[in-house]
């Protein structure tokens, strides 16, 4: 365990803060990692920062497929395995097709548009530290059969347990935003035009959302485990915890129970008609792009299975290539560093606090000075006497000898009554208090649930990495919302178990072929309604005879033969370096072999 807690926190890591304070647009570190195995694949874990960005992890390329070659066993995307179960894939034209069963029963936003999905949210439960594996605590977020087709259920199936919120960019070349809670943002004109960390400010920013996570790059999951509305109140990096709410009687309610919500109780002469907290689900795409086009109608949803399409090629390479990105340290509000001075375990965060190494430590750790001295075991006095780099070099002999579990174990103190319930502030008919238990009328049969702080996040105070990146606040997903609750004794249907299993693959088969099918005369309507530019000769090899064969999706251009992308391997159009997301056959290559498989 010691061992485990110091590999999370490397002192020479351990920066100070950088640029404006309190933003909250974190991006992660370039490229998208090695590619999981489709079934059964490793997901991937959050991790702490490091000192600065840092380059991609190379990726082999994808061997060329040649005409009619395809590998049926590896997922061309690389989709987490362990939400997503392949099932087959397509490649036409450079682009893959690719049919998935999902795993963990979440929720899918889907373009109404073309009827591709465009994200996909999980809520993951994390196993008790030496649970015993026939123990595993379910969950699922499934349509809420008492509301209507916006309004969904996150169950587990134990009580006082730490979850995980996996937010799933499906689409394969641009950048969403991913909000759940707090309030929908909206374009300032005052800020829209920066290009530092002010650009996050006004109505821009939505601090009282529940991940503090939220920037989805493509195909790569984005795993949330921190309370950011405790961390904005109390200054504290914490877990998220589910709790059930107990049980409150009518009588007590004109008292004021300890779980009510910030929105005030209710008159105590009646049990509210849904005590559920609803969190309101907002998505955005990147301004002025293609996929902003498929946000004009969208839908949520809760399928067994989904397909998805995107060029393999386009995630091989690396995904900050251009964007603005700066270092930033997250920072409470004025009034959640103040809560956690008070609750003596405060995150720090002001220049005293960091204005050295043990300062800088603390701070990035997210635990107070003194309490950081005690569990190192050193003689700050004596520290203070020495110079920087000796001080750094102290530091990282005594944490490598310190037990650092007994902080990330340690419970936050206990908070007033009206904090307890760390509700966005525009939840969805929470803001009664009281009621009871599960009953016949609650939806499947849960009981509400309140989202908590648990153990401590150490590292969440490192500097992280910022996107400064215009999003499309006027058009965003259909409005959601999702609601928590506990379901003891919860049974989850094995898909490996289920007879259909074999029919429903074929059936999903056939609905993949049948969307190859249509998808090249669809690309090139569109290619041909924004046609751009071509060229007269190849602009990579400048040969004229043939002339280029190839239009570029999505920018139109043709300006190259087939075989010299083939032998160059190009991700952007060399024109305008938009990049390639599919390669169409000209109308003058049309013919014999035109429609073969390629692959970027």
């Amino acid at each position: 365990t010691r061992a485990r807690a110091c590999a999370r926190v490397r002192v020479p890591d351990l920066m100070p803060s950088t640029g404006r304070g309190g933003s909250q647009q974190a991006a992660p570190s370039a490229g998208r990692g090695p590619r999981g195995s489709g079934r059964g694949g490793a997901a991937q874990r959050p991790m702490l920062p490091s000192r600065s960005p840092q380059p991609p992890t190379p990726l082999e390329p994808a061997a060329t497929a040649g005409a009619g070659e395809e590998d049926e066993d590896e997922d061309p995307l690389g989709l987490d395995g362990e939400l997503f179960e392949y099932v087959a894939h397509r490649l036409d034209h450079g682009e893959a097709f690719v049919a998935y069963r999902l795993l963990e029963h979440p929720m899918v936003l889907h373009s109404l548009v073309d009827g591709l999905p465009l994200a996909c949210l999980h809520l993951r439960v994390v196993p008790r530290r030496g649970a015993p594996a026939e123990q595993r605590v379910q969950s699922l977020i499934a349509r809420r059969p008492d509301r209507g087709a916006s309004d969904f259920l996150g169950v587990v199936s134990a009580d006082d347990q730490e979850f995980e919120l996996v937010m799933t960019n499906l689409t394969a070349h641009d950048v969403l935003m991913f909000d759940i809670g707090g309030e929908s943002r909206e374009m300032e004109p005052e800020f829209w035009e920066r290009t530092d960390a002010s650009f996050w400010s006004g109505r821009h920013r939505n601090d009282r959302r529940l991940n503090r996570s939220n920037i989805l790059w493509p195909m790569t999951p984005k795993v949330c485990t921190e309370n950011n509305l405790h961390f904005q109140d109390f200054g504290e990096h914490r877990r998220l915890v589910l709790r059930a709410r107990a049980p409150v009687d009518a009588s007590d309610d004109a008292a004021g129970p300890s779980g009510a919500g910030a929105g005030g109780g209710s008159s105590g002469s009646a049990p509210p008609e849904d005590d559920f907290e609803g969190f309101p689900v907002f998505v955005y795409p990147t301004h002025g792009s293609k996929t902003a086009e498929r946000f004009a109608k969208t839908a949520w949803s809760c399928p067994e299975c989904i397909m998805v399409v995107g060029s393999p090629a386009l995630l091989d390479g690396d995904v900050r290539e251009g964007r603005n990105i700066q270092l930033e340290r997250p920072t409470a509000s004025a009034s959640g560093a103040a809560g956690g001075a008070a609750g003596g375990a405060g995150a720090g965060g002001g220049d005293a606090a960091g204005s050295d190494e043990l300062g800088q430590a603390a701070v990035s750790l997210g635990v107070s000075r003194e309490r950081l001295v005690q569990v190192l075991g050193i003689d700050e006095r004596f520290l203070r006497e020495l110079p920087a780099n000796f001080q750094r070099e102290v530091l990282a002999v005594a944490f490598q000898s310190a037990d650092l579990s007994t902080l990330e174990d340690e419970l936050p103190p206990p908070q007033p009554s009206q904090a307890k319930r760390t509700s966005s502030t525009a939840s969805v008919d929470s803001s009664a208090s009281g009621g009871g238990g599960a009953s016949s009328s609650s939806p499947l049969g849960a009981r509400p649930a309140d989202v908590a702080a648990g153990r401590r996040v150490l590292g969440a105070g490192l500097s992280h990495s910022l996107l400064i990146e215009k999003f499309d606040f006027a058009r965003q997903a259909a409005a959601a919302t999702l609601s928590l609750g506990v379901r003891d004794g919860l049974l989850l249907r094995d898909a490996d178990e289920v007879a259909e299993a074999a029919e429903a693959d074929a059936q999903i088969t056939r609905q993949l072929d049948q969307l190859v099918a249509t998808r090249t005369n669809e690309l090139l309507e569109d290619v041909r309604s924004h046609a751009v530019y071509s060229t007269p000769e190849c602009v990579v090899c400048m040969e004229s005879s043939p002339p280029p064969d190839t239009v570029l999706y999505q920018c139109g251009h043709r300006c190259v033969h087939m075989k010299c992308v083939d032998s160059s391997r190009l991700r952007r159009c060399p024109m305008c370096r938009a990049p390639i997301v599919a390669l169409l056959p000209s109308a003058e290559a049309e013919g014999p072999g035109a429609g073969r498989t390629r692959r970027l």
